[in-house]
């Protein structure tokens, strides 16, 4: 039940996260909006575009509340 390292990438760099847990998650920005996936299950693959702005954006797994905010990805340009 964790998400990798921060992840640093380009302005709406195109994203692939993996879910290589045996429980179903997502990947849903902090903020309303950026970026979201849908419910994964263990091996499963889906891509998000990141923000047009740089910046810090935390995200969470919202089927699981231990995964609030724990997630970090770094837009730079």
């Amino acid at each position: 039940f964790a998400f990798g390292a921060p992840l640093t990438v380009r302005p709406s760099a195109t994203i692939k996260v993996t879910n290589q847990d045996a429980a179903a998650h997502d990947v849903s920005s902090d903020d309303e909006g950026p970026f979201r996936t849908p419910l994964l299950n263990k091996d499963e693959s889906a891509t998000f575009t990141a923000p047009t702005q740089p910046g810090t954006y935390k995200f969470s797994c919202t089927v699981h509340g231990q995964m609030q905010g724990i997630g970090t990805l770094i837009v730079h340009d």
